[in-house]
């Protein structure tokens, strides 16, 4: 699992709960509840999928997920975490160089972002929907600065 562009200095101050793997065995079962997660949400509601239906879309018992997680709520903003982190990584690839003004290097981030979630119903669901969870609202509202901040560099 890759670090996560929202260091823990950016973390709201209130008891948030999700339990980060430190070996690669533990990373292997909490990456393959975030893949259970999202393969959920592809057909499934939010408010649908509990630690229950984690667990057995992951093949493991339901403690194995009560480990890294207290709800399905916390699985789903580790799963936005994961998306934030591909949004971050795609702001790090340069655009083509074909690209020559400001306007079509925005649009080219626009077009890859609208695919994205045009390929992906789990992030519309936990990213767009009317449901987001007070922690992955405040996580969203600290990715958009960094956004906003390598897209400040990106135009400089």
């Amino acid at each position: 699992m890759s670090q996560s562009v929202l260091t823990p200095a950016s973390e709201p101050a209130r008891n948030f709960t999700i339990r980060r793997p430190r070996q690669e065995r533990s990373r292997q079962r909490f990456e393959a509840i975030l893949d259970a997660a999202e393969r959920l949400l592809q057909t499934f509601e939010p408010h649908e999928v509990s630690i229950y239906t984690l667990a057995d879309a992951a093949d493991m018992p339901p403690p194995s997920v009560y480990h890294f997680f207290p709800d399905a709520q916390h699985v789903f903003v580790a799963l936005a975490e994961r998306y934030f982190d591909l949004f971050a990584a795609a702001f790090d690839q340069l655009p083509p160089s074909t690209l020559k003004t400001w306007i079509e290097t925005s649009d080219y981030r626009w077009d890859l972002s609208r695919q994205f979630y045009n390929n992906n119903a789990a992030a519309r669901k936990i990213l767009l929907g009317s449901g987001m969870a007070s922690e992955m609202r405040a996580r969203d509202l600290d990715f958009d600065r960094i956004v906003a901040e390598k897209a400040a560099i990106e135009f400089h």
